[in-house]
Parts: structure tokens; sequence; C-alpha cells
């Protein structure tokens, strides 16, 4: 399954979100054709993308800003996270659709069966523990969390009147806290 969208002309979406955005509906659409059709778990459904970011958003316990967030969440709703593989992107077929091809390329191509190591064994699948993943792009996504440290002073009110000799100043600087 591939689906191809145009960008929008102003880059207010990063690339590696329109990448998740695409995980989402491929999440989607695994999980109504696993309901559909598969009614148990013995034989599973995989999904595969060629973004290491997206990957990396998917199968890592963190805590991103509320767009990754809510759509990995959602992902992780619909799929199993270790069900979730690289794909090379000279092996990806989806690719077709972005880099435009003419009838004789794409009736030779390997977009009407897959890449021929998706019919044999797992073993022979290509291994997602070995891509290189940009970290900044990862990490531009991870919420920050602040640390708040206070102090709280327990002396009474009235013992800090005892600061002041006279009660004229008192009365000022109780009624300049009071503004």
């Amino acid at each position: 399954m591939a689906k191809s969208r145009v960008a929008p002309i102003k880059r207010s979406i990063t690339l590696p979100r329109l990448e998740l955005m695409g995980a989402l509906i491929a999440s989607r659409l695994a999980n109504e054709i696993s309901r559909t059709l598969l009614t148990d778990d013995t034989c599973p459904l995989y999904c595969w993308t060629d973004s290491a970011v997206v990957l990396a958003w998917i199968q890592r316990q963190c805590s991103w800003k509320q767009f990754v967030s809510n759509r990995v969440s959602e992902i992780c709703a619909h799929t199993k996270k270790e069900h979730w593989r690289h794909v090379p992107g000279h092996c990806n077929p989806a690719d077709l659709l972005s880099r435009g091809c003419n009838m004789k390329t794409l009736m030779d191509s390997h977009w009407w069966d897959g890449p021929a190591w998706l019919l044999s064994d797992q073993e022979l699948w290509p291994q997602s523990n070995h891509i290189a993943v940009d970290e900044n792009a990862v990490s531009i996504e991870a919420k920050k969390e602040v640390l708040v440290n206070t102090n709280v002073d327990t002396e009474h009110f009235s013992e800090k009147l005892l600061y002041f000799s006279k009660y004229s100043r008192i009365i000022r600087v109780v009624a300049w806290i009071f503004r």
C-alpha cells in the first residue's frame, strides 16, 4: 500500500511530521485490514516506513510534543510498535510516487509485488536496528520538562514585622504588599 500526498507550499509542517501522518494512515489501514481479514494474532501484520525518525518516534518510550504524541499514541493503539520496520529507500515501492517514473519503469518495478525479500522468511528481511537515525530530528519533538524547586519560609508574617522599628514604616510596607 502506498499513498502520495502533496506537501503544502508553506513549510508550516516538517517533513518528519508529514511522514508521521503517512504512518498514521498506514496504521489505520492496517487496523482495518486486521479487523476485517485476520481474526487472531497468529498472523501478525507488519508496517514499513522508510523514515528512521518516524520509526524512532514510534518505538521509543518518550514524552513527545503534542502533535507527535497524539499521532504516535494512535499508531500504537492500532498496531504493535514491534511490528513497525524500516524499509531501505531503494527497496521502497512507494518512492516511485515521489520520484516519478515512465510507464516502462513502472511495469518493470517492484511496485506490483513489493520487494523480493518480503516473500522470504523474516530472518532475511532488512534489520531495523542497523539504521542511522538523525537524533536532532528525533529529539526536536521531545517534550521539554521544567523542574521547579521552591523554598517555603516558615516564619510567620507577624515575626517579619519585628524587623521594623517604627509603626509608620510597617503601615507603608504592608500597604505596598497589598497593592
